[in-house]
């Protein structure tokens, strides 16, 4: 056995560099199938008369898409989220800052008043919640209680007391801001099969190109959808057949080159770049 091998090594060489030469250009070779027009704007359309040859949708170009999502999230709300705890403390502390504060006041009723004053004047601050401090306040920073005829300034008390209980929700807005993004609508129109789209001779302007880049990628889609193995088995079958069809060329009319495993290596290795080079061009 080992005597035939070594006898038959340069036919097991030669299957060998078959076989590894026809996987590699299987391996760069596309697979689905190609869109079969070229076309460019402002240039006349050179083939016959073209027909959607099925439905599809016209998708919008980058700068639509972006001036979409740009007024989606003009219009999309801020979600803010109360701090129930920080609230509580508020209103914990508030007593023992209402007596510290009114420490010289010896009316009781009028530190009654007061005492539900400030304690009404809480409730309506923290009703929604206290946003951070910094925003932008217009008009006068003076919150007064009037009193008969006495004037009894109580800014200071509540801004000592209010603490900013509501904040912006970052999660929450950021899976809003993502939901309404996916829900961009990518398509601006819908062409149903058999449809004209350009005649011979045409120009190909700029709504027209748009639809037959749109048409382009749909039959692009369409074609990774399908299964390739067919395909394989065809690519496989043609470049099997084409390297067997160069070496019994070679046998039969470059016997010394056939025999020549090195000359014979160059020669696939030269097929092999001039392939990978063609294949790269039309890429």
């Amino acid at each position: 056995l080992w005597k035939y091998i070594v006898a038959q090594q340069g036919l097991f060489y030669k299957s060998l560099l078959i076989l590894s030469s026809s996987v590699l250009i299987l391996y760069i070779f596309p697979l689905e199938g190609q869109f079969k027009y070229e076309f460019q704007k402002g240039k006349v359309w050179q083939y016959p008369d073209f027909y959607s040859p099925f439905d599809f949708s016209i998708l919008k170009s980058e700068e639509e898409i972006a001036k979409d999502e740009v007024a989606a999230l003009k219009n999309l709300k801020p979600y803010l989220r109360a701090d129930e705890v920080l609230k509580n403390k508020v209103f914990s502390e508030y007593s023992e800052a209402f007596i510290d504060f009114f420490q010289g006041q010896q009316n009781p009723m009028t530190l009654d008043s007061l005492y539900d004053f400030g304690k009404e004047l809480l409730d309506e601050v923290y009703r929604y919640g206290v946003l951070p401090p910094n925003y932008i306040h217009q008009g006068n920073t003076e919150i007064l209680l009037i009193q008969k005829q006495t004037e009894i300034p109580m800014k200071e008390l509540v801004f000592e007391l209010l603490v900013p209980n509501v904040y912006l929700d970052k999660s929450f807005y950021e899976t809003a801001k993502e939901q309404v993004l996916q829900n961009i609508s990518k398509s601006r129109g819908f062409i149903p099969g058999g449809t004209l789209i350009i005649a011979e001779g045409a120009l190909v302007d700029e709504d027209t190109f748009v639809i037959l880049n749109s048409l382009r990628n749909e039959f692009t889609l369409q074609q990774e959808g399908q299964s390739s193995f067919w395909i394989i088995i065809g690519y496989s079958i043609l470049i099997l057949l084409t390297f067997t069809l160069l070496l019994l060329f070679l046998y039969n009319y470059r016997f010394a080159i056939y025999e020549n495993n090195r000359k014979l290596t160059f020669i696939f290795f030269n097929v092999l770049v001039i392939i990978g080079a063609v294949i790269l061009i039309l890429n």
